[in-house]
């Protein structure tokens, strides 16, 4: 059995495989930059002690280039065993396309927060440090 190839009608379409591979590879620079980011955190100021009621704080940060949507995470400090673990369910982890958050903090102890952009296409950047915060509210 003879199997007989044209060049002619091979060509265009290595050609075409050629430039899809080409362009798919146009945007990996932009994401692995993007990846590389790490946002930068505003306010509450790390280690800031707040004092008002009902426990409400803004949480701000700069916007980050080419970020779509930021993700929140916020922890809460154990005062048994001063572990940090996820705020109640709702709050631990929000998403939001601005670059602040309000939340009602559950308690009168120590929180911690931090924020990760994610750009459109979902890749995500590093997450920011952990800033921390306590209320001393009494209750």
């Amino acid at each position: 059995m003879t199997i007989k190839f044209r060049l002619g009608g091979l060509l265009p379409l290595l050609c075409l495989a050629l430039l899809v591979l080409a362009l798919a590879g146009c945007g990996s620079k932009a994401e692995e930059a993007f990846a590389k980011v790490e946002p930068r955190l505003l306010a509450p100021e790390d280690g800031k002690t707040l004092d008002n009621m009902p426990r409400n704080v803004v949480l701000t940060w700069h916007k980050v280039e080419g970020a779509a949507r930021y993700q929140v995470e916020l922890q809460m400090q154990n005062p048994m065993d001063g572990l940090w673990m996820p705020t109640p369910i709702g709050i631990n982890r929000r998403l939001t396309d601005t670059e602040r958050l309000q939340i009602t903090f559950p308690g009168s102890q120590p929180g911690r927060w931090r924020v990760t952009a994610i750009n459109g296409k979902g890749t995500r950047s590093r997450a920011s440090e952990w800033w921390r915060f306590e209320f001393v509210t009494g209750y």
